[in-house]
C-alpha cells in the first residue's frame, strides 16, 4: 500500500485566513485581608503584660504582616488555637485589620485565541503522510 507524499497545513484553512483575532481579559483578583500586629501587639511579645495563654501567643506570632487572615486562623488552629483567639486578639487591639481591602487590581488572562496566535503561521507546518 502506497501513500503519496502530502503536505497540509495544521490549523487554519487552505485559503490562508488567520485565526481568532487578539484581545486580552483581565480578570479580577481579589485582594485577601492581611492582618497586623498593632504597636500594642508587638510590645505584648516583648513585655508579656496582659498574660496571654501561649494559643494566644501563637496567634499573636502568625501574624507577621504577610500571611492573610485565613492562612494565620488555619495555621493557628493547626497549631490547637480556638478559632475565637484570633478575634479575640482583634478585640483586645492586638491585631488590626486593614479598614477596607486594598483596591482590586487586574491580571492579564491569555486567552485561548492568544495561545494559538503564538504558533508559527499554519503555512509554515506541514505534516507529511508516513
Amino acid at each position: 500500500m502506497g501513500f503519496a507524499s502530502q503536505s497540509r497545513p495544521l490549523g487554519g484553512s487552505a485559503e490562508g485566513t488567520t485565526g481568532p483575532s487578539l484581545h486580552m481579559k483581565e480578570a479580577p483578583v481579589a485582594t485577601p485581608l492581611i492582618p497586623i500586629k498593632t504597636p500594642d501587639g508587638q510590645a505584648e511579645l516583648s513585655n508579656r503584660q496582659r498574660r496571654l495563654s501561649q494559643r494566644h501567643r501563637t496567634v499573636l506570632l502568625l501574624v507577621d504582616g504577610r500571611r492573610s487572615e485565613h492562612q494565620v486562623r488555619q495555621m493557628a488552629q493547626q497549631a490547637g488555637a480556638a478559632e475565637s483567639c484570633f478575634g479575640e486578639l482583634i478585640e483586645m487591639g492586638l491585631i488590626a485589620m486593614p479598614q477596607t481591602p486594598e483596591p482590586q487590581r487586574t491580571v492579564p488572562m491569555r486567552t485561548a485565541a492568544r495561545s494559538i496566535a503564538r504558533r508559527p503561521p499554519a503555512a509554515s507546518i506541514t505534516r507529511r503522510a508516513p
